[in-house]
């Protein structure tokens, strides 16, 4: 059993964004049935290698949205961003230590999918809707670097 089934609960109505996210909810429910299986070093390490991954290319995109639509909240949504890579790089490291429980990597990613995706994510899914804002496919340019 998934530890999330996947429904519009969970969408912001910005197809990419959602698509991103449905892609972060499938990592966690496969990642947890590993878990459930003993998970390997080296499927912890994919799966680390993979949130990295991640925020490199959803946050890139996400806050390029932001910044294009002029989102007021923009500061500290890039903030929550920030705290969120941090927090993988230390599992990165711990994992290099063998010191980080792959359990503690999947309630991570959970507790940022009910908390981050369901709240802050959304508020600027309202912002886009109360300015009849949506993007196509193509992402936006950024400032980072």
């Amino acid at each position: 059993m998934p530890v999330f089934e996947w429904n519009i609960n969970y969408l912001i109505g910005i197809k990419e964004v959602d698509q991103h996210h449905q892609h972060l909810v499938s990592l966690l429910n496969d990642s947890y049935a590993e878990c459930k299986k003993g998970m390997s070093a080296e499927k912890m390490t994919a799966l680390i290698e993979e949130l990295i991954d991640y925020a490199d290319y959803h946050f890139s995109y996400e806050e390029g949205l932001m910044e294009e639509a002029s989102y007021p909240d923009l500061p500290m949504h890039r903030r929550e961003h920030e705290l969120f890579a941090k927090q993988v790089r230390e599992f990165q490291k711990g994992h290099q230590e063998n010191k980080v429980p792959p359990i503690s990597v999947l309630s991570f990613i959970s507790n940022w999918v009910t908390h981050h995706i369901q709240q802050t994510d959304v508020r600027f899914g309202v912002y886009m809707d109360s300015r009849n804002i949506r993007r196509s496919s193509t992402p936006p340019p950024t400032s980072k670097s």
